[in-house]
């Protein structure tokens, strides 16, 4: 529903099911939102819906591209909190914005320079780690994973990234494996219904001189894990173990 006055607005996203319901308050200040929305807290148990409060960083209004993303991908696939009222003091938000179309106008929040994430995370505090693209943090990245990182593993191979740690760290991950595979992971998030972007928007990230060098970064980083991994574990009835110690002392004096 949308009340079509600008004392307050709702935007109803209903599907045929009632227990599919969602409404997305955006909340105009100062219009009695905080009234009427304590008439939902009131009526949320006994009607058996959730109502969510939608809290900004430094209560913006407006959300980034990306932010307005995730909050759809939340609303629209969080079932376990259907029917639900989400609301907050947002600006009016367009649940059907993709990330082609972003890419197609050459919007502030898919640039490309957004995507400086790994590179300058590994390179540092220094200045040039965070101007994307610069080659110099590149290679600083490259230097401080090899030098200074005990492990460094890849989120598609989380699991050999724990096993991993569990036969070097035991102090700390014993058990971690066991835990890992068991199924008790309510801990990790995962995204269910990915948009994938068109071939035509993925060419011109992929075109990106950003883009190029996180990607070399990652693949510095993967060939790293595997070469740690082939030395530590070794596959045995399709699960890794650990190879075992390596070495013996011998010739010790005295005796």
């Amino acid at each position: 529903m949308q009340h079509r006055s600008q004392v307050a607005r709702a935007t109803s996203l209903a599907s045929a099911a009632t227990d599919d319901l969602v409404i997305v308050y955006n909340r105009v200040p100062k219009t009695g939102s905080t009234s009427f929305m304590g008439v939902a807290y009131d009526l949320c148990t006994a009607n058996k819906y959730t109502v969510l409060h939608l809290n900004t960083t430094r209560n913006m209004h407006v959300m980034s591209v990306a932010d307005q993303m995730r909050f759809v991908q939340n609303v629209t696939q969080w079932t376990a909190k259907k029917p639900a009222i989400y609301h907050g003091h947002i600006a009016y938000l367009d649940f059907a914005k993709t990330f082609d179309e972003c890419v197609d106008i050459g919007g502030a929040d898919c640039d490309p320079g957004n995507m400086w994430m790994q590179v300058p995370f590994f390179c540092g505090h220094d200045s040039n780690c965070w101007e994307p693209g610069n080659p110099w943090a590149l290679q600083q990245a490259k230097h401080n994973l090899v030098n200074n990182y005990f492990l460094v593993g890849l989120t598609e191979e989380l699991g050999d990234f724990v096993s991993i740690l569990e036969v070097s760290l035991p102090r700390f991950f014993k058990g971690a494996q066991e835990l890992y595979t068991s199924g008790k992971k309510s801990h990790l998030r995962k995204t269910f219904n990915k948009a994938s972007p068109a071939p035509e928007t993925i060419a011109k990230i992929e075109a990106t001189r950003v883009w190029q060098m996180e990607s070399e970064f990652y693949e510095f980083a993967r060939d790293q894990f595997h070469f740690q991994k082939k030395r530590t574990m070794v596959e045995t009835d399709g699960v890794l173990v650990d190879r075992g110690q390596q070495f013996m002392f011998e010739k010790i004096r005295p005796k």
